[in-house]
């Protein structure tokens, strides 16, 4: 206290020359015709060595700024002004938005960032504003957004997307570069996007019709690519939390998520937890159509993991269709680092596990008037994903930038049912061990000439099995299970290995405004190995598979727009 009596003025212009040095820390970025705050404004010195972006408010945080500093949106004109000069304009910086319309940004075709007039593929964009609308419950329901997507259901749990008739193995799903598709990715329905988690999805494109060059024959459909949100580096607020809660009352059930948020000088955190419980769905009650009983769940299973009954029971609520509610937790975090030369490093874990999901158009089959299953679920449904990415700003023609992802993933599945009169219980479990790494990389000789190019490597180790067990019962509890005994698995029961690699080259040439060019080639190579031992063979004669084979994509379109108003008109001829 004494040396604030002996010193105040002193004290006294310190600590005005500090808190003016915080007000010039923070600067806030505005639209000048609109005055609104604008939102990821990138901020950097001439050098690099310094650089952040606005927040949701506006604000940017300059600590350590000096120089010349930039100003950089999409949509806006760029600007450039003297850190001394800030002060004259209160820290507030206003930027003009460009009167000609930009061509939207499109990241996923041909794995790297482009114009939509240098693309012959229609392309959807789901927002994050469209996200934040939508309320989805999983990152199938997110899909829904698109009024040129199907999502196909048979149960609580499901969420089959569906792209001009194309499903399953013939749609590549990504997550942020990385393939998500594996070998044993089936011809049916597959309930896989429910795993991904719709809080932490900025961004969702669509890509309609092949895109075989740059993903591979799985992306015979199309392509469904999911950007995750990322943190934020050198933000104006350090840490920040957020909770969200909804609820659905037509079947019950609860999304949460909680997240945490933290940025420094070189780097950040986004940290996200989801728990999300489904109840029971349920039908109308209006019957227009004249068939009563139409839709109707008149009797169903109590039958569990822990609890056996012999007959099925009846359902006091018909327009309940019992056994369709799950649980599922979701755990993601993502950390980005501002490496030295332009370089940033982002590092990605996601991991995903349900309940038992019950298959209810299985536990509704009737045989003899009667239910045919007393048990028939997917077992938890579990998946792991790891992914290291490096972005590389290298600014030649023929290299501007590059991006080197790897990524493991784990995918545990299994199906289990009992069929009532039986005490045998079936179980068949798969485990999926997916490597992957991929090389992306473009660049441009001219304003008329761009391409981009890279390779890519996958491998997939399967372990599946499959066996049956006798129920120990006391009552209508089940205390235990007998030795198993074999049956036959869904894959090579011995393990079996799915290796490719391919390196693919695209072309665009920009004739003029109206019309565009493209050429693309990809080049294949894959194996198959698998084994099967002696026990429960389908076919005693099969105990090795091994298969080498090619395959070369070719890709040629043009594109001609009559004007910016009317849609384009597209040729596109493709061999595979």
């Amino acid at each position: 206290m004494k040396f604030f009596v002996k010193h105040s003025c002193k004290v006294f212009a310190l600590v005005a020359l500090f808190l003016n040095g915080l007000n010039a820390q923070e600067i806030k970025v505005e639209d000048e015709n609109s005055g609104e705050s604008l939102e990821g404004v990138a901020i950097y010195t001439e050098d690099m060595m310094n650089s952040t972006q606005t927040d949701s408010n506006g604000k940017g945080s300059l600590a350590g700024f000096s120089g010349a500093i930039n100003f950089y949106l999409v949509g806006f004109e760029a600007l450039q002004i003297q850190f001394g000069e800030l002060e004259k304009t209160g820290y507030v910086i206003k930027m003009i938005s460009k009167d000609k319309e930009l061509e939207e940004v499109i990241l996923s075709v041909a794995r790297s960032q482009s114009t939509r007039n240098k693309i012959a593929e229609e392309v959807s964009i789901i927002s994050a504003r469209d996200i934040e609308l939508s309320n989805a419950a999983t990152g199938a329901d997110i899909l829904e957004s698109s009024p040129n997507i199907r999502i196909q259901k048979s149960q609580g749990g499901g969420g089959s997307p569906v792209l001009r008739g194309f499903e399953a193995n013939r749609i590549l799903i990504v997550v942020d570069g990385v393939r998500t598709n594996n070998a044993i990715y089936r011809s049916g329905h597959l309930q896989n996007a429910i795993t991904i988690d719709p809080h932490n999805i900025e961004r969702v494109e669509v890509t309609f019709g092949s895109s075989s060059v740059g993903y591979g024959s799985d992306a015979l459909g199309g392509v469904i690519h999911y950007y995750s949100r990322s943190p934020v580096i050198n933000g104006s607020e350090k840490v920040t939390a957020e909770y969200t809660s909804n609820f659905n009352y037509a079947n019950l059930s609860s999304v949460n998520n909680l997240n945490t948020k933290l940025s420094f000088k070189n780097w950040g955190s986004l940290t996200s937890f989801s728990f999300s419980h489904f109840g029971d769905i349920k039908i109308g009650k209006n019957r227009r159509h004249g068939f009563e009983n139409w839709g109707l769940t008149p009797y169903y299973s109590i039958n569990s993991r822990e609890n056996y009954y012999p007959i099925p029971l009846s359902n006091s609520t018909p327009n309940t269709q019992k056994n369709t509610g799950y649980d599922q937790y979701d755990l993601f975090q993502k950390f980005i680092f501002a490496l030295p030369r332009d370089m940033v490093l982002n590092i990605n874990f996601q991991y995903s596990e349900s309940t038992d999901i019950n298959r209810y158009d299985k536990l509704a089959e009737e045989r003899a008037g009667s239910l045919r299953y007393s048990e028939w679920y997917y077992g938890p449904q579990k998946r792991l994903f790891i992914s290291p990415q490096l972005k590389v700003f290298f600014g030649k023609n023929w290299l501007q930038k590059g991006t080197f992802t790897a990524a493991y993933q784990n995918i545990e599945e299994s199906r289990i049912n009992r069929k009532f009169g039986s005490i045998t219980r079936s179980y068949q479990n798969e485990n999926v061990d997916v490597f992957s790494f991929n090389a992306d990389f473009n660049g441009s000789l001219n304003d008329k000439h761009s391409f981009s190019y890279g390779i890519e490597g996958t491998q997939n180790k399967i372990a599946s099995n499959g066996f049956s067990k006798d129920l120990i019962l006391d009552a209508y509890k089940i205390i235990g299970l007998e030795t198993p005994t074999p049956i036959p698995s869904r894959y090579p029961n011995d393990g079996s290995k799915l290796s490719s690699f391919a390196g693919y080259l695209n072309w665009v040439y920009l004739v003029n405004e109206k019309l565009t060019f493209n050429a693309g080639l990809r080049i294949t190579k894959s194996s198959l190995v698998a084994n099967w031992n002696d026990t429960a063979q389908i076919d005693r004669l099969l105990s090795l598979v091994d298969l080498k084979f090619d395959a070369i994509t070719y890709t040629l379109a043009v594109t001609y727009r009559p004007n910016e108003r009317t849609h384009d008109q597209q040729f596109v001829f493709q061999w595979v």
